[in-house]
C-alpha cells in the first residue's frame, strides 16, 4: 500500500496522540502539544478506535501466525545456544565478554517471542482478552437498549422503576 506524505504525517501523529493519551493527557492537552486543533484529535481517536475494533477482529488469524513465529524463533535461539555451549575455541577473557552478551542478547529475544505468543493466545493484556472485553461491552450495550426500549414500551415496568429510584 502506497502512502503519500500527508498519510504518514496523519499516521505519526496519531502515534503521537496514542502515546499522550496513555499517559492520561486530555485531548484538549494532546491539541496543544501537537500544535492542532481539538477536533483533529477527536477525529484521530475515532480512527484509532476504529482500527482497534478491526485487529480485535482479526485476533484470531494471528494467533497460528505468532504460534508459528515464536516456535521458529525458540529454534533459532536454542540453536545458536548449543553453537555457543558446543564451541571448540580455546578461552579467551574478550570472547567471553562476547558470548555472555550474545547469551543475553538471544534470551531476550526469547523473551519478547514469548510475550507476544502469549499476548496472541490470551495473555493478560492480549487481543484475545481484548476480544472478549469488546464483545461484553457489546452485550452490556445490547442489554442497555433493551432496558430503555422496555422504559419505552412498558408502562408497568417504568412504574416499578420509577418507585424502585433507577429512573426518575
Amino acid at each position: 500500500m502506497k502512502h503519500n506524505y500527508l498519510d504518514l504525517q496523519q499516521e505519526n501523529r496519531r502515534e503521537k496522540v496514542l502515546s499522550l493519551l496513555s499517559k492520561c493527557k486530555s485531548q484538549e492537552e494532546i491539541a496543544k502539544q501537537l500544535g492542532v486543533d481539538q477536533s483533529t484529535i477527536s477525529r484521530d481517536l475515532k480512527q484509532i478506535s476504529e482500527e482497534s475494533r478491526e485487529r480485535i477482529k482479526n485476533a484470531n488469524r494471528n494467533v497460528a501466525f505468532e504460534y508459528e513465529r515464536f516456535f521458529a524463533g525458540n529454534e533459532q535461539v536454542i540453536k545458536a545456544l548449543w553453537e555457543i555451549a558446543e564451541s571448540d575455541h580455546a578461552p579467551d577473557p574478550h570472547q567471553n565478554s562476547q558470548t555472555r552478551d550474545r547469551i543475553e542478547a538471544l534470551t531476550q529475544i526469547e523473551q519478547c517471542l514469548k510475550d507476544r505468543l502469549q499476548a496472541a493466545v490470551g495473555g493478560p493484556a492480549s487481543e484475545m482478552n481484548a476480544l472478549r472485553y469488546a464483545s461484553d461491552m457489546k452485550n452490556e450495550e445490547a442489554e442497555e437498549r433493551r432496558y430503555k426500549a422496555m422504559m419505552k414500551n412498558d408502562p408497568l415496568f417504568r412504574a416499578v422503576a420509577e418507585e424502585e429510584g433507577t429512573i426518575s
